[in-house]
């Protein structure tokens, strides 16, 4: 219920949850809802790095062509702590250069 009031709220949230087979994503904005799943053998956590020093890298679960960005409100600190949480439950990280 808490959770729920936080992201009415703030009008943004974010649940990324880790099970046995699957890596699950849901987003909310405002009134607009994503749900993404992956099958965890095949997800990879990829870091992009933008072509610009003073944008942010963006941090992204994928598998099979499908992406999804995570941690996007996340400071750069907070968004190094997922992307290190989520290669320990998830596998390695990979690069994925200059966009």
């Amino acid at each position: 219920w808490c959770q729920g009031l936080c992201w009415w709220r703030a009008g943004y949230g974010e649940q990324i949850v880790v099970t046995d087979d699957a890596v699950i994503v849901d987003k909310d904005y405002r009134r607009h809802r994503e749900h993404f799943e992956f099958k965890r053998y095949w997800a990879q956590v990829v870091v992009k790095v933008p072509a610009a020093r003073l944008h942010s890298r963006s941090l992204f679960i994928r598998s099979h062509g499908r992406e999804c960005e995570v941690g996007r409100c996340l400071t750069e600190n907070e968004r190094d702590r997922l992307e290190r949480r989520l290669a320990s439950l998830i596998g390695s990280v990979g690069n994925a250069g200059r966009d």
